[in-house]
């Protein structure tokens, strides 16, 4: 394990590694980036059903959340052929709570490949105790490095950073690889390809195959721009209405060129793996992926609006149980955020 520049975490890369991961990787320029605590693992096997390309994947394992990890990243790679072949996993985990590996023996009944999210919340609830609640009630969840470290685990040239809960479209690994292999594209060296985020009702089965089938269920109120309700400016520079009217292409394309930056934005985009990493002072809730999105914006890169690509996040957010653990880092990273734009503004000679 190695430390973290602010050495209070160790992190490895590269466990759970199938031998096939490189050969396979090899045919993609894109890869998915995201990061999980170990409750949340379940969301890959959802990844699997419709994103082909790699996933690079960073796990904070405190304590006994390592077993968690363990027992349900084995569970996913002897379940679902494109998890064994496809992800990579690395682990972190902060230096007061080092990972804890508890022998733990279920009946196979528990373990059978239909229901993952079951399972996923079986071992969470036999394997956390009450000390390990409280020690989870007292840390911030180290978002960015953790982000940082699963970019850095994916061996394309193009990356996509989503959180684990934002579920690729069908087909959409595909329709990027053929697009990002465009003369336009790869001339571009700062340019970034956004992606719109919906948030899908839970009254919904399964979600929405592609754009014709979004609108119809944002028609009926079953989808909504993501964070709508809780922070408006999240996507609003995205400027979702204008995505909604644009026609569906043949193949994935730009939409349009966003030339304009909005404060608070906090897209989901791809492009290429050497954009400005995310900014490890910010821990917990607030202003993480802001702080980033700023730092692109300020270093001079292009905004463009993908075609017919989307990601999905499941259930209508709102604020109403955010906790006040939440509230205060959003409060702290808010402050750290107002000092980060003013060092911003020094780096890149800006007035």
């Amino acid at each position: 394990f190695l430390w973290d520049s602010s050495w209070r975490y160790l992190w490895k890369g590269f466990v759970k590694l199938e031998s096939s991961w490189k050969e396979v990787s090899s045919e993609w320029r894109i890869c998915l980036s995201t990061q999980s605590s170990a409750d949340q693992l379940f969301w890959l096997a959802h990844h699997s059903k419709v994103w082909s390309a790699p996933i690079s994947v960073s796990v904070y394992v405190p304590d006994n959340d390592y077993t968690v990890a363990v027992h349900m990243i084995a569970y996913l790679q002897n379940c679902f052929t494109q998890v064994r072949d496809l992800v990579s996993f690395h682990f972190i985990y902060p230096a007061n709570a080092p990972p804890n590996f508890k022998y733990f023996k279920y009946n196979s009944s528990i373990s059978n490949c239909q229901d993952p999210e079951n399972f996923n919340r079986f071992l969470v609830n036999s394997l956390r105790d009450k000390g390990f609640q409280m020690f989870m009630t007292n840390v911030s969840y180290p978002q960015n490095l953790l982000r940082n470290i699963a970019r850095q685990g994916c061996p394309c040239e193009f990356t996509m950073s989503a959180d684990m809960d934002m579920l690729p479209v069908e087909d959409m690994s595909s329709d990027l690889n053929q697009f990002l292999n465009k003369s336009e594209v790869q001339s571009c060296k700062k340019c970034a390809y956004v992606v719109p985020i919906y948030e899908i009702s839970t009254n919904v089965t399964n979600n929405p195959r592609h754009k014709a089938e979004l609108l119809e269920l944002k028609n009926k109120t079953l989808a909504r721009p993501f964070h709508i309700k809780v922070y408006q400016p999240n996507q609003g520079n995205s400027d979702l209405e204008k995505w909604e009217k644009f026609n569906v292409s043949e193949t994935l394309d730009v939409a349009y060129d966003i030339g304009h930056y909005q404060q608070d934005w906090e897209p989901v985009y791809v492009a290429k793996a050497d954009t400005p990493s995310f900014n490890e002072r910010f821990v917990g809730y607030g202003y993480t992926r802001i702080s980033q999105v700023y730092e692109m914006y300020m270093s001079g890169y292009q905004w463009k609006m993908l075609t017919n690509a989307f990601l999905c996040h499941r259930g209508f957010q709102t604020t109403k149980n955010y906790s006040n653990q939440r509230k205060q880092q959003i409060n702290n990273n808010r402050i750290k955020y107002n000092k980060f734009k003013k060092l911003m503004s020094v780096r890149y000679h800006s007035k």
